[in-house]
């Protein structure tokens, strides 16, 4: 059984199929638009947004049973936050990309 992701090979993008990766690569997740017009960069930009989000969650995640230990909102300020920001940097940093991927495509798909 062969199992596919969708990394065809290239074939010519339809403005719909470009709109549509557009608003797949926006709202639902950095780099799966990408990825389902066939460019395997698409991983990478996923692979960064889904990094980013759980290191975020990981730093929510203790802070919040910081909260429930000590029975006071922690100092969100401590060495820890930089988990969190690291995390928001990593997913901005794969939604611009993803940004700029899908205006790629929608350029191509204009021709």
């Amino acid at each position: 059984m062969k199992i596919s992701l969708g990394l065809r090979t290239q074939k010519p993008l339809s403005r719909a199929n470009a709109w549509n990766c557009l608003v797949m690569n926006l709202l639902v997740l950095p780099g799966l638009g990408t990825i389902l017009v066939g460019r395997k960069i698409g991983l990478v930009q996923m692979l960064l947004a889904l990094i980013g989000f759980i290191s975020t969650m990981a730093w929510f995640v203790m802070f919040i049973r910081a909260w429930i230990d000590t029975q006071q909102f922690p100092d969100a300020l401590d060495s820890s936050v930089w988990i969190a920001v690291g995390g928001v940097f990593l997913v901005a940093v794969a939604w611009i990309w993803a940004l700029a991927s899908s205006l790629s495509m929608i350029r191509e798909a204009r021709r």
